[in-house]
C-alpha cells in the first residue's frame, strides 16, 4: 500500500511574524502509517518536533515562533516516502535587511540547470553570507558548492543532492527569507512547475508554467491548488489574475502520462498604498475633526475682519 500524507499550517500562510502561535499538521490517508513531522533550519537538520515544539497527536505547535524557526518543515514516513514540503519564513523588526533571490525565478529545477542565487542587500557593510542545508552539508558557505561572485552564487549545473533550503545569513545574526529549492532528475517523466519563488504582489497576474525535460517539453497540464483540480489541462501554463489572499497555497501540475510536478508554494505581498490607506481609515475621524476646527476658526476671524472693516467705513462717513 502507497501511503501518503500532506503538511498543514495554521495560520495558513508560509509567512508570519516573529512570536506568532503556529500549528503545523501531517494529514495522513492512513493514521496508522506513523508518519513523522520533521524540519530543516539554519540550526538544526531533519529535527523532530520534540525538538522545537510541542507534539499532540499529529500536530506539532509553537507559541511563539522566532526566527530561527524558518525553513522547510516536511511529513516522512520510514525515513523513504515524504509529503509535500513547506517553507516557512518568520520575519522580524530587523535593522538591516536582505531577501535571497533565485534566477531564473523558480523553486524547481532539473538536474543540469543553471541557476544562480543572490543576497539582495539595504546595507552591504552588514556582511551577508549565503548558506544552504542539503542532505549532504549543513549551514555550507557558497565556496563548498558553488561559485562565488560578490554577493551571488553560481551553479552552472544543479544536481539532485543540490535540493534543500538556502538562505542569507549576516555577521549579526539575522537571516533573510528561506527558500526551497527542488531538483528533479532528468528521467523521462520529470515534470516541474515553474513559479515565483517571492512573494507575488497583491492585484499583479501571475502564471505558472509545466514543464518536462521530454521533447517537447511544454505539453497540455492540468494545475491543483491543495490538492484540488483548478484546471484542466488543455493548457501549458496557467494565469492566475489578480492574485489575493484566497489564492495563497500549495500548487503542483501534473502532465498526462509524464507525472506531475512537486508542490510550491505561492504566497503574495500587498501594496504599500494598502498600508496607507489602512492608516488613513484609522486616523480619519480625528484628521476631519481637525479640518472642520481650523475652518471653523478661519471663517471667525474673516468674520470679526468684516464687521471691523463695515463698523470703520460707517464711521468715516
Amino acid at each position: 500500500m502507497i501511503h501518503s500524507a500532506h503538511v498543514s499550517v495554521s495560520p495558513s500562510s508560509s509567512q508570519v511574524f516573529e512570536g506568532d502561535p503556529v500549528s503545523l499538521s501531517c494529514e495522513e490517508d492512513d493514521s496508522s502509517a506513523g508518519w513523522t513531522l520533521r524540519r530543516n533550519t539554519s540550526r538544526d537538520t531533519r529535527a523532530e518536533c520534540e525538538e522545537w515544539g510541542q507534539l499532540t497527536g499529529s500536530s506539532c505547535t509553537t507559541s511563539s515562533i522566532v526566527l530561527l524557526d524558518s525553513g522547510v518543515y516536511w511529513c516522512e514516513f520510514n525515513q523513504s516516502t515524504i509529503s509535500n514540503m513547506v517553507n516557512l519564513t518568520v520575519t522580524g523588526k530587523l535593522s538591516v535587511w536582505t531577501r535571497l533571490t533565485v534566477s531564473p525565478s523558480s523553486s524547481q529545477f532539473f538536474d543540469g540547470d543553471y541557476v544562480t542565487l543572490s543576497c539582495e542587500e539595504d546595507d552591504s557593510s552588514a556582511g551577508w553570507t549565503l548558506r544552504r542545508n542539503t542532505s549532504r552539508d549543513t549551514r555550507a558557505e557558497c565556496e563548498e558548492w558553488g561559485q562565488l561572485t560578490v554577493s551571488s552564487c553560481t551553479t552552472s549545473s544543479i544536481v539532485l543532492l543540490d535540493s534543500g533550503v538556502y538562505w542569507c545569513e549576516s555577521r549579526e545574526g539575522p537571516i533573510s527569507n528561506m527558500v526551497n529549492l527542488t531538483v528533479t532528475g532528468k528521467l523521462s517523466g520529470s515534470v516541474i512547475l515553474q513559479s515565483p519563488v517571492l512573494p507575488v504582489m497583491e492585484g499583479d497576474d501571475v502564471t505558472l508554467l509545466c514543464q518536462t525535460k521530454t521533447t517537447p517539453s511544454n505539453l497540455p497540464a492540468a494545475f491543483y491548488k491543495d490538492g484540488s483540480l483548478i484546471s484542466n489541462g488543455s493548457s501549458v501554463n496557467m494565469t492566475i489574475q489578480h492574485v489575493s489572499r484566497s489564492d495563497e497555497g500549495l500548487y503542483k501540475c501534473d502532465i498526462s502520462g509524464h507525472g506531475e510536478s512537486p508542490s510550491s508554494w505561492i504566497t503574495r505581498k500587498k501594496h504599500l498604498i494598502f498600508f496607507i490607506s489602512v492608516l488613513l481609515l484609522m486616523f480619519s475621524p480625528l484628521a476631519l475633526f481637525y479640518i472642520l476646527h481650523t475652518m471653523h476658526q478661519t471663517l471667525a476671524v474673516i468674520f470679526r475682519f468684516h464687521n471691523f472693516i463695515f463698523f470703520t467705513i460707517r464711521i468715516l462717513h
